[in-house]
């Protein structure tokens, strides 16, 4: 079991990452609210995997960016393949692109 610092380090971590990610989309045009995959249930940080946070919060939304690597995104394509709300976007050279099978 981590400790509580151990989990409140890891959710600064995701929070910058949050920040930047937010930032980095502002600057393109895109204003959207990112999500980190921390739940907080009374006082305990509870850090869940990001992919199983997607297919738990899918029925309550219309539609769902799944933000990666360009390195990672064919995979997540197909992990989120039965689930066609999920769009998976990733970076090429300074674009954002949304993820289209060959």
């Amino acid at each position: 079991m981590r400790s509580f610092e151990e989990r409140q380090a890891q959710r600064d971590v995701l929070e910058r990452n949050q920040a930047l990610l937010q930032d980095a989309l502002a600057e393109k045009g895109v204003f959207a609210l990112v999500e980190i995959p921390i739940l907080t249930i009374g006082a305990v940080i509870c850090p869940i995997n990001g992919d199983q946070m997607v297919r738990t919060v899918y029925l309550g939304y219309d539609e769902l960016c799944v933000v990666t690597t360009k390195a990672r995104a064919e995979k997540k394509h197909h992990m989120f393949a039965e689930l066609p709300k999920v769009h998976v976007i990733f970076e090429d050279n300074g674009v954002m692109k949304t993820y289209t099978p060959h």
